[in-house]
């Protein structure tokens, strides 16, 4: 789940609620990605983050043999 508040604000520990009620009520894998976050680190070093994070978390899942469920939440 991707908390976007600017990229500025906000942490994957803030959402742990939403993602755990998120996976429950789905069934569905919910990952929580912690980005670099401005103003330390300039665009795109968030998106690149997170993009890299997707990346990490599909690639397990099409080696399963069983299909799985991935759970991809943006806030704005």
């Amino acid at each position: 789940m991707f908390g976007i508040l600017g990229w500025v604000v906000g942490s994957h520990e803030v959402e742990e609620v939403e993602n755990r009620m998120l996976a429950a009520h789905s069934g569905a894998v919910v990952a929580s990605v912690d980005y670099r976050m401005a103003p330390e680190y300039k665009f795109p070093y968030a998106v690149n983050d997170c993009f890299d994070a997707l990346k990490w978390v599909t690639k397990p899942c099409c080696h399963m043999s069983s299909q799985v469920h991935l759970c991809i939440s943006v806030q704005v």
